[in-house]
């Protein structure tokens, strides 16, 4: 009905499967020209929403692609999610990357574990790694090999491991004071 009309309109999709840019089987949804264009139809549970979003995926499941051409190359991947356009864009296989902002961890091929924020590219085979940055400035880096700030190149040094190698701070059994 439109406008108040009594009359209903004819003809369109019933389901999202029927629109010329949508995809259902059950368990994966796409939304968006080419979103899930590959996928075999078995039950691999991946959302895709946006302009080629996961568009290479065959059997990969377990993916969320939000924006143009997230995870657009993943093909067996899993686990992974992706909000932003071009985030991880160009992940293949693997799992458990996360990405949030435009263009974050599109770099990212091969590499898992990893979670970028910002408009960070990451490298193609980052694993284990987190990534924060203001726009595309690395502001904070996490890995197995330290914590960087800023851009640094030298990991910070260790803290304190407890309360008392704090140089304000204070522990006794029954209180403590800062």
């Amino acid at each position: 009905y439109v406008n108040g009309s009594a009359t209903a309109l004819v003809g369109g999709a019933s389901d999202i499967d029927g629109l010329s840019d949508g995809y259902y089987d059950g368990r994966s949804i796409g939304l968006g020209s080419g979103a899930l264009a590959s996928d075999d139809g078995t039950n691999n549970d991946n959302t895709a929403l946006g302009w080629n979003a996961l568009s290479s995926n065959t059997s990969g499941d377990l993916n969320t692609g939000v924006g143009r051409s997230a995870l657009e190359d993943v093909t067996t991947g899993i686990r992974h999610t992706a909000v932003g356009c071009n985030a991880l864009k160009n992940v293949t296989v693997n799992h458990c990357n996360t990405a949030l902002g435009y263009e974050a961890g599109q770099n990212i091929t091969t590499g898992f574990n990893n979670t970028v924020i910002g408009r960070l590219h990451g490298s193609s085979n980052m694993y284990g790694t987190v990534l924060i940055g203001a726009g595309d400035t690395e502001r904070l880096k996490i890995d197995s090999t330290g914590l960087y700030v800023n851009g640094s190149t030298t990991a910070l040094a260790g803290g304190a491991s407890d309360i008392d190698g704090l140089s304000d701070a204070s522990y006794t059994s029954s209180s403590s004071s800062l």
